[in-house]
C-alpha cells in the first residue's frame, strides 16, 4: 500500500510542480529510471531516496507518504523535528529502517485517524 501511495503522491507533486522527471531527478540527486520505477511501483525504495524525492520536491518525507496528500497539497518543508526524525531514520541499518517501514503500515492501518497534523 506504501509502495502505491508513493507512487502515486510521486506523479502528483511532479504534476502539481510541473515537473518532469528529469526535472526531478536534477532536484534530487536520483536518477530518472528510479524515479520512472517509483512512479511504477517497479522498487520498494530504500528510505535515504524518500529522503532524496523529499529534498527534490521541497517537503517533508512523511507527506510523500499521506495517503490524503492531493486533498492538503503537502506543506514546504518547515518542522525540524520531522526533519530530525528523517536524518535518524537514515542512520538506521536496513533490518531496522523495515521494522519502522513495518510500524508506519500498521499505524496507517490500525490507527491512521488519530495522524492530525498540528
Amino acid at each position: 500500500m506504501l509502495l502505491q501511495i508513493l507512487s502515486h503522491n510521486t506523479r502528483y507533486l511532479r504534476s502539481q510542480l510541473k515537473m518532469t522527471q528529469e526535472n526531478l531527478a536534477e532536484a534530487s540527486g536520483l536518477s530518472v529510471n528510479e524515479i520512472g520505477k517509483i512512479e511504477r511501483e517497479r522498487v520498494s525504495p530504500k528510505l535515504i531516496v524518500l529522503e532524496k524525492l523529499s529534498v527534490g520536491f521541497d517537503r517533508e518525507a512523511f507527506h510523500l507518504l499521506d495517503p490524503r496528500l492531493d486533498s492538503h497539497a503537502a506543506l514546504p518543508v518547515q518542522g525540524v523535528v520531522a526533519k530530525a526524525a528523517v536524518r535518524e531514520l537514515l542512520e538506521l541499518n536496513e533490518a531496522d529502517q523495515q521494522i519502522v517501514w513495518d510500524l508506519i503500515r500498521s499505524l496507517r492501518r490500525n490507527g491512521h485517524s488519530r495522524w492530525k497534523e498540528r
